[in-house]
């Protein structure tokens, strides 16, 4: 009886790519990463690799942070009375 294997490894996104599909520059990636507010990665030598399931959650989270976020829109108000 053969005994199916789940995929342990998943494709792994390098910096590059994340970059691109953040459209960011590599300065914000190490900006959020030295910051402990990027998404989670695998060092592996010198070369940092994301988990796409891991990108997704980190941008479902970003997303829910910012519109949970209060929005103090009486400054922009008062400017448009004036």
């Amino acid at each position: 009886m053969a005994t199916e294997h789940p995929q342990v490894l998943e494709p792994l996104i390098d910096e590059a790519t994340l970059q691109e599909w953040l459209r960011c520059r590599p300065s914000d990636l190490r900006r959020l990463r030295d910051q402990r507010k990027g998404p989670p990665f695998v060092q592996i030598g010198r070369w940092r690799l994301y988990r796409r399931q891991d990108i997704e959650r980190w941008l479902d989270r970003e997303a829910a942070a910012s519109i949970a976020e209060p929005v103090d829109d009486t400054a922009t108000l008062t400017s448009l009375k004036t």
